[in-house]
């Protein structure tokens, strides 16, 4: 009976160190950037999916380049926030290599978004920087992986979706 528990205890122990890292050299352990990343973009992506789902049609002007910027640029980068979800819950090496670089984009982004809302006198929660500074403070692998190019297409579709808000300001009203 007491090797059917230790059996249990050891599949149990298999299944959950997927999901989490082991304790690195500074002694932490918890959710690798991986695991941590994919739940960041899935959430962020299917955030940017449901709000333009609820807002999308409030958007639309007279002027459709307006409506590009406004429905096209999140649609690129939900869609690439969900195909990079996607590659690091099936561990592709391509979606395990852009996992830095996406999380610095979405801070980036994040942090500009909110400094230009605030000189304009609004106010917004940077979502996806905060989830993204969480995800990129876990511990990342170690494992030197070489860059394969279909992570440059993912980073290159969120890296044109972080700076397609700012097209609003640049372009003239409808």
């Amino acid at each position: 009976m007491a090797v059917d528990e230790a059996g249990a205890a050891n599949a149990t122990a298999d299944l959950t160190s997927e999901a989490t890292s082991e304790a690195t050299s500074e002694g932490r352990a918890g959710p690798a950037r991986e695991a941590r990343a994919t739940f960041t973009f899935a959430v962020t992506g299917s955030l940017d999916l449901f709000t333009l789902a609820i807002y999308g049609g409030l958007a639309f002007t007279d002027a459709p380049i307006v409506d590009a910027v406004y429905l096209i640029g999140p649609l690129i980068g939900a869609g690439a926030l969900l195909v990079a979800a996607f590659g690091l819950y099936r561990r592709r090496p391509w979606a395990e290599w852009v996992v830095t670089p996406m999380l610095i984009v979405l801070i980036v982004s994040g942090v500009a978004n909110l400094l230009l809302t605030l000189a304009l006198g609004g106010l917004t929660f940077p979502i996806a920087a905060i989830v993204a500074l969480w995800a990129l403070l876990a511990p990342g692998r170690t494992a030197t992986i070489e860059r394969p190019s279909g992570g440059l297409v993912l980073l290159g579709a969120l890296m044109v979706s972080a700076v397609w808000p700012f097209l609003a300001f640049v372009l003239p009203p409808g």
